[in-house]
């Protein structure tokens, strides 16, 4: 049983990840293909008919989920009007640190402001990044560039490299 539990935790935390990096991909494809801003951004409730922006990442009910729109006016808030393109409910027992919530495509697929839009995310379950398998951690962390594209973080080793300033001192609790 416990194998299994285990099996399943790891499990979740990778799909939490594989699914942040998929809106990543859409909202980027979105953005060049409607020649649009498309904005991605954690939310405390990204299944609502009005989902909140938490771009700062400081309200403590978000904890991994998000919405992806179409950002007609680039304000990273979700306006009346606006098409939602993908709402995603937090995942059980997983917390989403990093050092920015939200991420805004131009219509080129560029972040429009590198220096404000997301280049860091850890996600973390209560075993924190300790290792799980191999070498692997039970944490997830995201590395995205300034083109916007992410690469998954999964060995023990990279995870704890965004423990450092120029990714806010990201860490599991």
């Amino acid at each position: 049983v416990p194998n299994l539990l285990q099996f399943a935790r790891n499990n979740r935390m990778a799909a939490a990840a594989n699914d942040m990096i998929t809106a990543m991909l859409l909202a980027r494809n979105e953005a060049i293909t409607q020649r649009r801003t498309v904005t991605l951004c954690a939310s405390p409730n990204p299944l609502a008919d009005d989902p909140d922006c938490d771009a700062d990442l400081s309200d403590p009910d978000t904890t991994g989920g998000y919405v992806v729109w179409v950002d007609n006016d680039g304000d990273a808030v979700v306006d009346g009007g606006e098409d939602i393109l993908r709402q995603q409910g937090a995942p059980e027992d997983i917390v989403l640190l990093g050092d920015s919530g939200f991420m805004t495509f131009d219509a080129n697929g560029y972040l429009e402001d590198p220096a404000t839009s997301a280049s860091a995310m850890l996600f973390c379950d209560p075993r924190g990044n300790t290792v799980a398998a191999g070498s692997l951690s039970a944490a997830r962390g995201i590395l995205i560039d300034p083109l916007g594209r992410g690469r998954v973080l999964s060995q023990v080793a990279e995870i704890e490299t965004l423990d450092g300033a120029a990714f806010g001192n990201l860490a599991c609790p």
